[in-house]
């Protein structure tokens, strides 16, 4: 079995070389923390970079230690440096901790931080694909303890493929298991049905030697208070509560839920006075309202159904997605991987969003 370890860091050398030879289907962009990158060999200015960036997608280191990626019609700021003060200069939603460590509520930024499509306004509140929990029957530490945002970000790489998208990756390792990020941008046009698209893949490993029992790991969205949307059971557009509304896929998945150490988040939302509610969903999809900084499109949020246990409206300011094994258990040694994908998009009608739920099929299928 593989141990954590600092991970695929190479040197300018290697760097320059690759680039050179065109080994294995792409190119070193960057290595977060380190000034080399594919996009930047000849100190050409960050304008320079994207005007030789085409029409292709991009990516470029900035001054904030994170990294743009662009697209025809849009761009967004992605974080790999937990507790980075500077990524989140212009942005709402803004690191905290308490004597070195992430506690009750605060944030590390790691993830996207930053969305403006062409012309609009950027939008002001956001952290997408935000680390947040990992939970299991015999959880050590109990919920709460934002194990995941206290561990080191290891191996960040991004890549730009020979297809012209690009690919951004990491992993961390919290109460030994691991989990590895995989973002992918690929060039859509914009259009008047959508704005952009990318997937993020979680690969989940189990390095302990018990069975985790009911393993579920949580991911976080946030983004300024408004009305979420889900897809019900009846083919339906609705909003969710702006309480904790839960959308889940049978009842069954319900009672699963309640009978676990999940259950155990509620005491951590209570104290807003806040309340649960609970409903089953045709597809585990969360929709935006039609938002200025989306260009009056909406934010679609997809996940692969055979390994989401719940999709979450956490009080009105964050679209979540709870991912578990297939079979609800991960053994020692085992691994399990789900993808997610971001869409923004005209979507007015059930069916204008199975059309892009169709596309989405297709590509993890």
């Amino acid at each position: 079995m593989e141990r954590p370890s600092r991970g695929s860091l190479i040197s300018r050398r290697e760097i320059l070389r690759s680039s050179a030879l065109g080994l294995g289907g792409c190119v070193p962009v960057a290595i977060l923390g380190n000034r080399y990158h594919v996009l930047d060999q000849t100190n050409k200015s960050v304008e320079s970079n994207r005007a030789a960036a085409g029409r292709k997608v991009h990516a470029v280191e900035t001054l904030r230690n994170t990294y743009e990626i662009g697209w025809e019609g849009g761009k967004l700021e992605l974080n790999l440096i937990p507790m980075n003060q500077r990524a989140v200069e212009a942005n709402e939603y803004k690191v905290s901790y308490s004597k070195g460590k992430v506690v009750d509520g605060m944030a590390d930024a790691v993830g996207i931080v930053g969305l403006r499509l062409g012309n609009v306004p950027p939008i002001r509140r956001i952290c997408w694909d935000s680390r947040e929990h990992q939970l299991w029957t015999g959880f050590p530490g109990g919920f709460g303890g934002f194990h995941l945002r206290n561990v080191v970000v290891q191996a960040p790489r991004v890549d730009q493929l020979t297809d012209g998208s690009v690919q951004v990756s990491c992993y961390f390792v919290a109460n030994d298991v691991k989990t590895s990020l995989t973002w992918r941008f690929e060039q859509v046009g914009a259009s008047e049905t959508c704005r952009g698209r990318w997937d993020t893949k979680v690969t989940i490993e189990n390095y302990r030697s018990e069975t985790l029992r009911d393993y579920l790991q949580l991911f976080a969205c946030y983004h300024p208070v408004g009305t979420n949307y889900y897809w019900d059971e009846s083919d339906r557009i609705l909003p969710c509560s702006k309480e904790v509304f839960v959308a889940v896929r049978s009842s069954d998945e319900s009672r699963s839920l309640m009978n676990s150490t999940w259950k155990a988040l509620f005491p951590y939302y209570n104290k807003a006075n806040t309340e649960l509610v609970m409903a089953n969903y045709s597809r585990p999809v969360l929709l935006s309202e039609k938002d200025e900084w989306f260009g009056g499109m909406r934010h679609v949020l997809m996940v692969q159904p055979d390994s989401c246990s719940n999709m979450l409206s956490a009080l009105g300011q964050a679209r979540d997605y709870w991912i578990r094994p297939p079979n609800r258990h991960l053994g020692p040694g085992e691994s399990f991987t789900t993808h997610v994908r971001h869409v923004i998009a005209r979507v007015e009608s059930p069916a204008e969003l199975r059309s892009f739920w169709s596309d989405f099929e297709s590509a993890i299928s």
